[in-house]
C-alpha cells in the first residue's frame, strides 16, 4: 500500500523544468516513516544526467497517508507536489543547473 502511495506521489509531482530520465526503486527506512528513490534528470546541455532524490514522508510507521513529498537536486528542494499536504514550495535552481 505504501509503495502505491509513493508511486502516486511521484507521478503527481511537478519537477518544474526538469525532465525525469530514469529512477531507481524505492528504499525504505525500517522502521520509519520515509521512503526515497534516486531520480536522474535529463541535462539540457546534453552532458551526463543530473542526479537527485525524491522522498515521501508518511504520517506514521503504519500509515500510507502521505505527510509530504519533495525532490532534492544539488541540495535544493525542486518543484512541488500537487497532492501531498505540507509540500515544500517551489525553489528555482540557479543558472549552474541549466
Amino acid at each position: 500500500m505504501r509503495c502505491s502511495a509513493a508511486d502516486a506521489a511521484f507521478c503527481d509531482y511537478v519537477f518544474v523544468d526538469l525532465v525525469v530520465a530514469e529512477t531507481s526503486g524505492w528504499e525504505y527506512k525500517v522502521p520509519g516513516i520515509e521512503c526515497s528513490r534516486v531520480v536522474y534528470f535529463e541535462n539540457a546541455d546534453g552532458d551526463a544526467s543530473i542526479k537527485g532524490h525524491f522522498t515521501v514522508v508518511f504520517e506514521d510507521t503504519h500509515s500510507a497517508v502521505i505527510r509530504e513529498a519533495y525532490a532534492v537536486v544539488h541540495g535544493n528542494v525542486m518543484g512541488h507536489s500537487t497532492t501531498a499536504p505540507s509540500a515544500p514550495a517551489i525553489v528555482e535552481h540557479d543558472a549552474a543547473f541549466r
